[in-house]
């Protein structure tokens, strides 16, 4: 099992917050689904690693079909539980060996998955298999150089390797002919909340991670103020980015495509 280390996963929480941290966090799980709207519209689509279905969910609402897999069997039960516009075929599966025929989609998204796989060249090689002529897979992870000391492991105990930009894109390379990494920017009140986050963690002080306290007002003015739209993908200084977003196809037109779409990105032939 390629994923062994997510099976125990959080599911992800999209409403009620806790905190002003946990709702920042919602925001980088929504927004690579938000962004890939427009390539889903009328394409087959898999959300490899699709947790409660939270994202499968939004983009059944554009997508002519839409799988959604993960390894834990009591998060494809949370996600068999949602109101979806059309079926969503939700399954127990893991990546090394999906269930899936030979080019059956146009999109993958593979949002916060990576990071969790011991065995990345099995779950990229049946993304690859799965993946027809001038699809896309989009996947997103956490950026290593805000994260983690040169050297050290991750301290997500879920986490099993995480990636510099450099490293991320040199990962996806031997499996796609085009590859482009994006950085991940926002408004300065969630950079500010977020660094705060990993700086704490990245030093051990887990304890000192706000878990909730902040008061309703506060986090109603915080919501009123740092939508999703307060969030961008870049391609410049990536080290520095909050987190990456990967752009992957055999064809590099779509891949160029994809990026304009997403992100009102023009990458140059």
């Amino acid at each position: 099992m390629v994923a062994s280390h997510a099976v125990g996963h959080r599911s992800v929480n999209l409403s009620g917050f806790a905190s002003i941290e946990k709702y920042v966090l919602s925001l980088f799980h929504r927004l690579p689904y938000v962004r890939a709207l427009p390539l889903a519209r009328g394409r087959r689509v898999l959300d490899l690693g699709c947790n409660n279905g939270y994202g499968s969910q939004m983009l059944s609402f554009v997508a002519a079909s839409v799988a959604g897999c993960d390894v834990s069997e009591r998060l494809i039960a949370q996600a068999n539980a949602l109101v979806t516009p059309r079926p969503i075929d939700f399954r127990v599966a893991d990546g090394a060996d999906l269930p899936f025929a030979d080019d059956a989609f146009d999109l993958i998204i593979c949002a916060q998955v990576i990071e969790h796989v011991v065995a990345r060249d099995r779950l990229l090689a049946e993304m690859r298999r799965v993946l027809a002529p001038g699809g896309v897979a989009v996947l997103t992870t956490p950026n290593a150089c805000i994260r983690l000391e040169p050297g050290k492991r991750p301290w997500n105990r879920f986490h099993v390797i995480e990636f510099t930009p450099r490293e991320f894109a040199a990962e996806l390379a031997p499996w796609f002919a085009a590859v482009e990494v994006l950085g991940l920017r926002a408004s300065p009140e969630i950079e500010e909340v977020e660094r705060t986050r990993v700086a704490l963690r990245r030093s051990g002080h887990v304890g000192q991670v706000v878990e909730g306290g902040d008061s309703t007002d506060d986090l109603d003015q915080f919501m009123e103020r740092n939508r999703i739209d307060s969030m961008r993908y870049v391609t410049t200084d990536l080290d520095e980015s909050l987190d990456q977003l990967a752009v992957c196809s055999e064809d590099a037109s779509a891949c160029r495509n994809a990026l304009r779409l997403m992100c009102g990105i023009e990458v140059a032939e």
